[in-house]
């Protein structure tokens, strides 16, 4: 009954993520380019769902999005 749950969890995931892509990054300071941990990563489109993540504590960052999306904000 486990295995059956999970694979139940995991399939809206799956179709969902179809039709997206993935950024990844890090988010340094200018000045003395140490990780900024906690940052906001987001895309601001209006015709586009609101999706957005933050830094770890290494300053990386993981965002799905749809493929349309050219520009995300980091604050």
């Amino acid at each position: 009954m486990r295995v059956i749950s999970v694979l139940f969890l995991l399939f809206p995931v799956l179709v969902f993520a179809q039709g997206r892509g993935t950024i990844t990054g890090r988010v340094l300071s200018k000045g003395d380019k140490k990780p900024l941990v906690g940052a906001s990563v987001y895309i601001d489109d209006k015709e586009t769902e609101k999706i957005g993540t933050t830094t770890n504590a290494d300053g990386r960052f993981i965002l799905h999005i749809p493929k349309a999306v050219k520009e995300i904000v980091i604050s």
